[in-house]
C-alpha cells in the first residue's frame, strides 16, 4: 500500500507496480527465491520426502546445486554443472525419437520458442508442456462430468456474459491476447 505526500508517494508507486510488472514474477516464486539453499539431499531419503507435507517440502529450501538420483540409489546425490553437461550431451546425441523435452507453464514465450527450436532442430518432435501433465488430472475429470476434456466456453459466450469473475489468475498477464 502506498501512503503519504500524494504526489511523492504517487511516483514511487507508480515506479514500483512498474518494477514489479517488469519482473512478471509472483510472490510465491519471489519468495521461493529469499529462501536459503537446501542440502536436503543429506538428511532425507526419497521415502522420507514422500512422507512430507508441501508445505514441509517448501520449507526445506532451494535448490542451489545440481541433483541425481541414480538408479539403486535411495536418495539424490550433488552433482557438479560439468556432470549435468555431459549428461545432456550424451541425451541429445540419442536418436530423434528418444529425445523429449518438457516446458513448464512458468516459461516464457521466448524460453519456450527456443526449447522448441532446438528439439526440432535435434529432428524430435516430442515436445511436452504442462497442458499435457499438469492438466491431465482436470482433462480427465472435465471428460468424466461433462463429456469433454476440454474447456466448453466460447469467446463467443465470454462476449455476451454480464460477469466473468477469475479466482487465482492473472489473465492479462498469463495469457494476452490482442484483439
Amino acid at each position: 500500500m502506498c501512503l503519504g505526500n500524494w504526489g511523492t508517494t504517487r511516483r514511487v508507486c507508480q515506479r514500483r507496480r512498474r518494477g514489479v510488472a517488469a519482473l512478471g514474477k509472483s510472490v510465491e516464486a519471489i519468495a521461493s527465491e529469499l529462501q536459503p539453499a537446501t542440502t536436503f539431499e543429506q538428511n532425507y531419503t526419497i521415502s522420507e520426502l514422500q512422507a512430507l507435507t508441501s508445505q514441509e517440502a517448501n520449507n526445506l529450501g532451494r535448490f542451489s546445486h545440481p541433483l541425481i538420483f541414480r538408479a539403486g540409489s535411495n536418495r539424490y546425490e550433488r552433482i557438479s554443472w560439468a556432470e549435468v553437461y555431459r549428461i545432456a550431451a550424451d541425451a541429445f546425441r540419442k536418436t530423434p525419437e528418444r529425445v523429449a523435452s518438457y516446458s513448464s507453464g512458468r516459461s516464457s514465450n521466448e524460453a519456450a520458442f527456443l526449447l522448441q527450436l532446438m528439439m526440432r532442430a535435434l529432428g524430435s518432435n516430442n515436445l511436452a508442456d504442462c497442458s499435457d501433465l499438469c492438466h491431465a488430472a482436470s482433462t480427465v475429470g472435465l471428460k468424466d462430468m461433462f463429456g469433454s476434456g476440454t474447456s466448453m466456453v466460447s469467446l463467443e459466450s465470454l462476449k455476451q456474459a454480464d460477469c466473468v469473475v477469475l479466482i487465482g489468475s492473472n489473465a492479462p498477464a498469463k495469457h494476452p491476447r490482442n484483439e
